[in-house]
């Protein structure tokens, strides 16, 4: 009877361990209770301004401003390269993660409904809930400096698509713009009492999808704790029904051991969770190809960090950080802006398989022979950019009209036959020339209606404009690049002609 006391007594404190080891308090809000997890100076904040101070960003180093009509922040003073500039406290986030196995607020948000969520859509689930709180909420001064007006092209009207002159992304932006509201309809499915309603939900999707983070982080209660736990009670068993007081002993006392290992140095319980996540405040700072900040996650320490880039920031500097390397097709969609002179940027070029028909020598039947390649579905849609065709794409045409052999030799994609590269860059130039003949005007003529007709003209428009104009200066330049190889590749067949003639 002794012995099972004990055995019960180790078991209970063996949980104990486990538990708090998988419990780091500078991380109370991994459960997705992060709205309660709040320290009562959290339970009144209300203005944007005092969350920033609440949070410990606001500095005499830093300032918000606006350049260009757009809202940022600007460095009030100096800092040094790696120099923290933002900690915010890990229990401050609106976050979701895999972790999350119950629904916070199950007569709004089901668990079934909850259950099938990927991290994203939890948070959309726990701000729309914010939002609906009003002035109760714990984010209140948060939400209420959120916009509530959008620019990304799931609220553009049709005539405002049409300004793109790109059918593709059209498309994409009205019919994508849809999956929110399948994902709303989902919830009242499983919840028909929701308090969120739909106006409320689409905000939310779009702020998620516009201002969220993603980051992996160290905690909650891992697969390894679990196994403990599952050890213990085994080895409780043994003991309790069995009659096994050896082996239980040594497998109680043994995991014990790990419980309080664990405890005492995060052995076990350091288990990655990949977690999206609304930071207040921190989205307050825009984009730039080259930033001068960089995001660092020290959950495991309570906070995540923003530090000076490798070249410091100096005073009176805006503060920028990166949203990542990308088309202005992605930057409208997702964030409502376009970088008028992005690097990247690509033009893609619809059914150039079908296409090639009409300037290469290739026959529907071999058309037809390649249909169901890899060849064919990789030229259903190309993507050039300034430098011209990519070397695999033009290699793929000459797959498509040639036969199935490698054109190049050595690592500079050196071709066999130049009458064959001739065929094909005049077919590329041809296709190209086509493409520019669809559009609605030229070049020039954007440049001079943002330069004089932008006047009244809505921030959407100029983002249209923008946005076809540097698809268009994109597409010339590939252009250029395929004429002059074309020039230089019928050149080489001149010259072998021309030594064939003597020979």
């Amino acid at each position: 009877m002794l012995g099972r006391r004990l055995a019960l007594l180790g078991l209970g404190l063996l949980v104990c361990c486990s538990l708090s080891a998988g419990d780091d308090s500078s991380q109370t809000c991994s459960s997705g209770e992060s709205g309660r997890c709040l320290s009562s100076p959290f339970q009144q904040l209300l203005h944007a301004d005092v969350w920033r101070e609440s949070l410990g960003w606001t500095s005499s180093k830093l300032a918000t401003a606006e350049s260009l009509g757009v809202r940022g922040v600007v460095a009030a003073d100096s800092f040094k390269a790696n120099e923290p500039v933002v900690r915010q406290p890990f229990n401050t986030v609106i976050n979701g993660n895999s972790m999350m196995w119950r629904s916070p607020f199950p007569t709004i948000v089901s668990q079934k409904f909850w259950s099938k969520t990927d991290s994203v859509r939890k948070v959309v689930c726990r701000l729309a809930v914010e939002m609906e709180k009003g002035n109760s909420s714990n984010w209140a001064g948060y939400i209420a400096h959120l916009p509530t007006q959008f620019d990304t092209l799931g609220h553009w009207s049709e005539n405002e698509l049409k300004e793109l002159q790109d059918e593709r992304l059209a498309y994409e932006a009205t019919y994508g713009g849809r999956e929110a509201d399948v994902a709303y309809d989902g919830l009242v499915e499983t919840t028909p009492n929701t308090t969120i309603t739909r106006d409320t939900w689409r905000w939310a999707w779009t702020v998620v999808a516009s201002r969220s983070f993603s980051f992996t982080y160290v905690g909650g209660l891992s697969s390894s704790v679990l196994i403990v736990i599952i050890l213990s009670a085994g080895g409780l068993y043994l003991l309790l029904r069995w009659n096994a007081p050896t082996v239980a002993w040594w497998i109680l006392n043994g995991t014990i051991a790990a419980a309080v290992l664990n405890k005492t140095w995060g052995v076990l319980s350091e288990s990655w969770v990949d977690s999206v996540a609304i930071l207040p405040v921190m989205d307050d700072f825009n984009h730039a190809t080259h930033p001068n900040l960089l995001l660092e996650y020290k959950a495991s320490a309570g906070s995540l960090l923003m530090v000076a880039g490798h070249d410091g920031i100096q005073g009176g500097d805006q503060v920028f950080i990166s949203y990542g390397n990308n088309t202005n097709d992605h930057f409208l969609m997702v964030y409502g802006f376009t970088i008028p002179n992005n690097p990247i940027e690509k033009y893609k070029l619809l059914n150039l398989n079908e296409k090639l028909l009409k300037y290469a020598d290739v026959s529907p039947a071999r058309l037809k022979y390649v249909n169901n390649t890899e060849l064919t579905r990789k030229l259903k849609e190309v993507s050039v950019e300034s430098r011209g065709f990519k070397t695999s794409d033009i290699q793929a045409v000459a797959q498509l009209i040639g036969s199935d052999i490698s054109f190049f030799e050595g690592e500079d994609a050196v071709w066999k036959d130049a009458s064959l590269e001739a065929q094909v860059l005049k077919a590329l130039v041809s296709i190209v020339e086509d493409e520019i003949r669809t559009w609605p005007n030229g070049l020039e003529e954007d440049d001079r209606l943002l330069a004089e007709e932008s006047v009244g003209k809505s921030d959407r428009w100029a983002l249209a404009v923008q946005y076809r104009r540097r698809r268009k200066a994109v597409l010339l330049d590939c252009l250029s690049m395929a004429q002059k190889g074309a020039a230089g590749a019928q050149a080489k067949v001149d010259e072998k002609s021309k030594q064939d003639k003597k020979s």
